[in-house]
């Protein structure tokens, strides 16, 4: 029962590190999410992809940038994912304009 709640206080703690507009972004993307992917997507991914989002604006505002060598086969095989999590990019582009760097998707296609 302690470390149940050991593990919950530590994603709280994690979860109350996230800015609130990433949290509403990161929302706003999995519901869309869920409309073109027929409901498939976890509830689950949340806290995932809100953290995930937290790390990749930060290293887009300090330019660091990661090169995903895989992402022309996601891109063939995971083809409806990999047109949400480009989508996913344009709404954070929206949301931080110039200040987020990265134009296409990266590993966030596989967190559907």
């Amino acid at each position: 029962m302690t470390q149940t709640l050991g593990a919950r206080s530590g994603y709280l703690e994690a979860l109350s590190a996230i800015p609130d507009e990433v949290i509403e972004m990161a929302a706003m993307i999995i519901s869309r999410a869920n409309l073109q992917l027929a409901g498939k997507v976890r509830e689950q991914i949340f806290f995932t992809l809100a953290d995930h989002l937290t790390f990749a604006i930060e290293r887009s505002r300090k330019g660091i940038a990661i090169q995903n060598r895989l992402l022309p086969e996601v891109r063939r095989f995971y083809p409806q994912q990999f047109r949400v999590a480009s989508e996913a990019v344009t709404i954070i582009r929206q949301q931080y304009g110039s200040n987020y760097r990265r134009r296409k998707p990266g590993i966030s296609p596989f967190i559907w």
